[in-house]
């Protein structure tokens, strides 16, 4: 299933037609994974990635849960403390502004790196599920509708099916616009 899933996204982004963005209007593909495949994604990712330099294009792979920590800890001066300490006492205002500068710290990304690789640029994120203690993942996509043109490729756990998205099993985002496999 995996490899199925692997082959369709390599012949979906290494083109520059991008015919199936046109359908939904955005160059998101959400791809659903589950733990048994899990195991297997690093390799497969990185060769998506050899295959892209190959053809001319260059694949970033990121962890967005690496991510996330590497942009707050810049974002704080490379000091938690006070993040810490506002998450001890204030636990309720805490979450409430660490949502919303996590999705503004990648969302800030996010458009930087897409232009700073150009149309060539894909993205592949992982650890997606990650993401769901901090923000909705759907007002991240909702954000970057409009702003970028190169394909954003999320590995996400859950299940899909040609209508529904339901991210860790959980959590419906099909109300993204962006293509499932």
């Amino acid at each position: 299933m995996l490899s199925e899933k692997i082959n369709r996204l390599k012949s979906m982004i290494f083109n520059n037609q991008l015919a199936w963005s046109r359908q939904s209007g955005v160059p998101f593909i959400l791809i659903a994974i589950n733990e048994s495949e899990q195991l297997y994604l690093q390799p497969k990712l990185e060769d998506i990635q050899q295959d892209g330099k190959t053809q001319g294009y260059q694949v970033l792979i990121v962890n967005i849960e690496e991510l996330l920590y590497q942009l707050l800890l810049k974002d704080e001066n490379d000091d938690l403390t006070e993040i810490y300490e506002f998450e001890k006492y204030e636990y309720k205002e805490f979450m409430e502004e660490v949502q919303n500068t996590m999705l503004k710290l990648l969302y800030e990304w996010i458009l930087e790196k897409a232009e700073q690789i150009g149309t060539n640029g894909r993205i592949i994120f992982t650890r997606v599920g990650s993401t769901a203690p901090h923000f909705r993942f759907i007002q991240l996509l909702s954000k970057l509708e409009n702003k970028v043109s190169i394909p954003l490729c999320f590995f996400v756990p859950g299940t899909a099916n040609s209508t529904r998205f339901i991210m860790l099993d959980d959590v419906d985002i099909s109300g993204s616009r962006a293509f499932y496999l």
